[in-house]
């Protein structure tokens, strides 16, 4: 009963997104788990497996916001946190991507369109590792935006996804945020460098998020 009450809800929250065509912003969201609850152990496994698919696509992606905080500040994903958070610049080929993630098993929980282009794919694994992949887009000048979150746009300079840096963790090097520190200062405040024992609201501490009129 539990799974059939899941597949319908599935279903009809599909219906409801693919119907909303003539909204700007569309937004499908369902998980069959609580996406509240921290990282499972083998969430490195996960990290790993996705990025190099990233990688075989030729796709340029950075690890960003949580993920990176952790692992530059610390050498560990943070306790606390949910996701596995990823960033990827100016890409187009969405299918192919979606594609092959389903190859690996991975399942869609969320997806976020603006204005017809996707700002959001967030996958989960059959243990339950989310893998959360924002699409940013070149905007006039130096500017690189995303539109994942109604009534919100996220805004960055360019620079901090051009010639990134790397980071080891578990054996493999991935792609971080140039200027690495003040990146983490734009995106986290100029206490960056302090953990915190919880897990805020992320538009309370997103440092790129300005609110559209």
């Amino acid at each position: 009963m539990v799974m059939m009450r899941f597949l319908i809800k599935k279903i009809i929250k599909q219906m409801l997104f693919l119907l909303r065509k003539n909204d700007d912003f569309r937004e499908y969201h369902h998980f069959p788990f609580d996406t509240n609850k921290p990282l499972p152990p083998n969430a490195d496994n996960v990290m790993r497996l996705c990025c190099e698919l990233l990688e075989s696509l030729a796709i340029k992606y950075r690890l960003t916001d949580g993920t990176i905080l952790g692992l530059y500040r610390q050498g560990s994903f943070i306790p606390h946190d949910t996701d596995i958070d990823v960033d990827v610049l100016d890409f187009y080929n969405i299918e192919k991507l979606h594609t092959s993630m389903k190859k690996q098993s991975m399942k869609l929980g969320r997806k976020a369109i603006y204005k017809k282009k996707v700002q959001q794919l967030v996958y989960y694994s059959n243990d339950n590792v989310i893998f959360d992949i924002v699409f940013w887009y070149s905007e006039e000048g130096d500017m690189i935006c995303n539109y994942s979150e109604r009534g919100y746009k996220r805004v960055q300079n360019r620079k901090y996804f051009e010639n990134l840096s790397t980071i080891g963790f578990n054996g493999k090097k991935y792609p971080m945020p140039c200027h690495i520190e003040e990146w983490l200062e734009m995106r986290y405040g100029k206490d960056w460098r302090t953990p915190k024992s919880f897990k805020n609201d992320w538009k309370a501490e997103c440092g790129d998020l300005v609110k559209m009129r």
